[in-house]
């Protein structure tokens, strides 16, 4: 997902997501700075394992400062404490 976010290196994977809270006025929020996506909505739960509902659901899971982070590296390394955080505490 960072990669899909970030880089942009897959255009069909990008293309599944849109944005959270993308305004329609010219309104400064500070929803707009948030890098959430939206997950769409299911019919059955065999949905829930599709790109597009699983990977913006595990992304949103994810502090803000995590998901802005610049570097891939620094990302795998903050995501990789934050999984051990989760599972051992």
């Amino acid at each position: 997902m960072y990669t899909t976010v970030a880089v942009l290196r897959t255009l069909y994977l990008s293309d599944m997501l849109q944005p959270a809270d993308t305004p329609s006025r010219p309104l400064r929020l500070r929803s707009a700075d948030s890098s959430s996506y939206v997950k769409p909505r299911l019919r059955t739960k065999f949905g829930e394992q599709a790109f597009s509902h699983s990977g913006p659901a595990a992304w949103n899971q994810l502090p803000e400062h995590t998901r802005q982070l610049s570097s891939l590296s620094v990302f795998k390394r903050e995501l990789k404490t934050i999984l051990f955080s989760r599972s051992f505490a």
